[in-house]
């Protein structure tokens, strides 16, 4: 998806109809959200739980990094919310995406 998405990156693209670019961005949104969730709700607190200190330790820290993460991907997300967003800047577009 975000190859695709890369693909739609011009600017002349964009402004004449930028449905196509937020309707994949709304699928890979969804992704990364699920993706977020299962390792934040399922990955990270069994591995965070290892008897290794070091996996548990890794776990840890990788936890505290998806939080920011996923912060920038919602507010992203809520800055190019619509393809009329998108339209009337596709040059911000493409310097976010």
């Amino acid at each position: 998806m975000a190859t695709q998405l890369q693909c739609m990156l011009e600017p002349a693209r964009l402004g004449a109809d930028a449905a196509p670019a937020r309707t994949l961005l709304s699928k890979l949104i969804g992704s990364l959200n699920m993706h977020i969730a299962t390792e934040d709700k399922v990955l990270y607190p069994e591995l965070a739980a290892h008897k290794d200190p070091t996996v548990a330790a890794i776990a840890k820290k990788f936890s505290v990094e998806m939080k920011s993460t996923a912060g920038a991907v919602v507010a992203y997300n809520t800055k190019w919310v619509t393809s009329s967003a998108i339209k009337a800047d596709p040059c911000g577009f493409i310097r976010d995406t």
